[in-house]
């Protein structure tokens, strides 16, 4: 697959312009019609089982991400393992349509942060390629399992333009970005776009964090966020969406919420939509910020 794939541009999420002019709307309405929420998916096998559950279960919780996304009219990023990809080429293919598809990792088990940067980069172009394959258009984003990424330079070499492996927050036994910046960023020629917490105290509200504390704190927690900044970005697996809660030995948090995810999702968006926002692939929030 060579480099000539012409990149996708998919159809923005846009108030009428009716609704803006209408001055009997709350201030807080008005200037939040210039956020932008990047809504992102995980599209990978679920490690917690074996065998072909890891994926069948995936595959489950996809078919009703993507019937909501359908039915509210809302675009999104799925960050794709190369593995997945290649066991449901059509329903990536069909992702794709109105939707980013970018890379997650050749296999969701691998650890790029430690590999050796060579063995990185080809992982990731060999990932980045089979994504291209089956879909037909340029991949250019990644995020990596676990947020571990390797340094910059590595994507970049592998024919990649940004990465949103930042989760600027503490979360015990995998990674502690606290003081990580909240800022979209360039680092030696790759965009970062950091997935959204609070200012100062770093609350998450994303996948575990959404589903165990609800949607009340995740609504709290993005009215946090969007101060001072121009989108929010918050990211799931498919696998958050199907009832995890009677698999054998499975901690008790991953299935907190499970079987009412797929409601909890939907009412989310929603009272998004309600406040304002619009929802944007990352790859066309950068290109409209001229970041690519």
């Amino acid at each position: 697959m060579t480099d000539s794939i012409a990149p996708a541009t998919h159809q923005k999420r846009h108030l009428p312009a009716s609704f803006v002019q209408n001055t009997n709307y709350p201030p807080w309405l008005i200037k939040s019609m210039e956020k932008t929420f990047l809504l992102t998916f995980d599209l990978e096998e679920f490690d917690r089982v074996q065998g072909e559950r890891r994926f069948e279960l995936s595959h489950e919780g996809a078919e009703r991400v993507i019937e909501i996304l359908d039915r509210l009219d809302v675009s999104a990023t799925f960050f794709t393992t190369a593995s997945f990809a290649r066991r449901y080429p059509n329903m990536v293919r069909f992702f794709s349509r109105n939707n980013e598809i970018a890379l997650h990792a050749y296999e969701h088990s691998q650890n790029y942060r430690r590999m050796p940067p060579a063995g990185a980069e080809n992982f990731l172009r060999m990932g980045r390629q089979v994504l291209e394959e089956i879909t037909g258009e340029k991949v250019l984003g990644f995020r990596a399992p676990q947020m571990q990424a390797p340094e910059m330079p590595v994507l970049k070499k592998a024919g990649l333009s940004y990465d949103s492996s930042l989760h600027p927050t503490f979360v015990p036994g995998r990674y502690n970005g606290f003081k990580e910046s909240r800022d979209v960023r360039v680092e030696e020629g790759i965009v970062r776009v950091p997935v959204s917490v609070t200012p100062v105290l770093r609350m998450a509200f994303s996948w575990l964090w959404f589903r165990a504390l609800g949607v009340n704190y995740a609504k709290l927690c993005t009215r946090r966020a969007e101060k001072g900044m121009d989108y929010v970005c918050i990211y799931f697996h498919p696998w958050d969406f199907v009832d995890l809660r009677q698999i054998p030995g499975l901690p008790l948090l991953y299935g907190a919420n499970t079987h009412k995810s797929p409601e909890m999702l939907e009412h989310y968006l929603h009272w998004l939509k309600e406040r304002g926002y619009r929802f944007s692939t990352m790859a066309d929030f950068l290109r409209e910020k001229e970041l690519l």
